[in-house]
Parts: C-alpha cells; sequence; structure tokens
C-alpha cells in the first residue's frame, strides 16, 4: 500500500467514526486504534476538510433596512462547535 492510499485509509476511518455517531473512545476501542493516534489522524482529516470548505467562498452583500434607535435581535446566528458564535443583524 503507498503512503497515499494509506493516509486515505485513515482518513476514510475518520470520515466513518464522524457518521458513527460514537465517542472517538468508543470508535478507537471498537476498532483497535490507540486513541492518541486517532487524534492525529482527526486533526488531518478536519485539515483536508477546512481546505475543502473555504475553496467554494462566495461573498454576499447584505443591504440595511433602515435605521432604528431600538436595539434588534440577530436575524442569524451560527454557533460552532468549538463555542465560536457569529451573529448577524
Amino acid at each position: 500500500m503507498t503512503k497515499s492510499e494509506n493516509r486515505e485509509k485513515k482518513l476514510a476511518l475518520v470520515e466513518r467514526w464522524a457518521q458513527s455517531g460514537q465517542t472517538q473512545q468508543q470508535f478507537c476501542q471498537q476498532h483497535d486504534i490507540k486513541f492518541s493516534t486517532f487524534g492525529y489522524w482527526l486533526k488531518a482529516w478536519r485539515k483536508k476538510n477546512l481546505n475543502a470548505s473555504t475553496r467554494g467562498f462566495i461573498p454576499i452583500e447584505i443591504k440595511p433596512s433602515g435605521t432604528s434607535e431600538q436595539p434588534c435581535a440577530p436575524r442569524i446566528e451560527l454557533v460552532f462547535d468549538d463555542g465560536l458564535t457569529i451573529r448577524i443583524f
């Protein structure tokens, strides 16, 4: 097996974990994978997916609907797994 094939096999395992609904610990135990090794693979998988998703960035333009003295609630709120929150008013 080539280095590239081996890497793709590992990333495919991480993909299976992501769809499994199991915790990382459960998945590692079931597949006899060291937890620290899986963490390394997961980091590579996330980096690959982040690079793939940022390639298709499309800018948007938002025009204000008017002015108001009253504070308004956010119209869109995005909450990410790491706790980052983006609010668009």
